[in-house]
């Protein structure tokens, strides 16, 4: 029997996949969304291969994984706790060969939840939240969604 947690992670997906891409990444592809266990996540095998992305297992991929080819862009969704500074790290190792621009966006479904987890958003990074469509809130830079370039030292 799935747990509150994992019934909570499977509606933000769900919510991330019907609600969020059509506002703000209009013809995406999603490339992935984990399930509550390998035998019901989604996976495109091509897409995983067309954007180089190595597939190491499927636990080391952020929650939902979409692509717009338009912009060259690559959404990285993660559900509670959202983007710490360190899953960021590692989704830059496991993506260094992808020549498309990451978007990390952690995603919950209140605004409560995301107040428990708001110390360790990672900067450079997006909020997106389920029960406020409409809205973001953006950690930091001079640019709302969109991606961050690769740093040069510079910015």
């Amino acid at each position: 029997m799935p747990t509150t947690t994992q019934n909570n992670t499977s509606l933000l997906r769900g919510a991330i996949t019907n609600i969020f891409l059509p506002r703000f990444a209009k013809g995406s592809q999603l490339v992935y969304v984990c399930g509550t266990d390998e035998s019901n996540a989604y996976l495109s095998e091509s897409l995983l291969k067309l954007l180089a992305i190595k597939q190491a297992n499927i636990s080391s991929l952020p929650g939902v994984i979409a692509f717009d080819e338009e912009k060259g862009w690559l959404y990285l969704f993660e559900a509670e706790p959202g983007m710490t500074e360190n899953w960021v790290l590692q989704l830059k190792k496991l993506f260094a060969d992808c020549k498309y621009e990451l978007i990390f966006i952690s995603a919950f479904l209140s605004k409560q939840d995301y107040i428990e987890s708001i110390d360790d958003i990672a900067w450079e990074s997006e909020v997106w939240l389920a029960d406020n469509p409409d809205h973001m809130i953006h950690f930091n830079g001079n640019k709302f969604l969109g991606p961050y370039k690769k740093s040069s030292g510079k910015r």
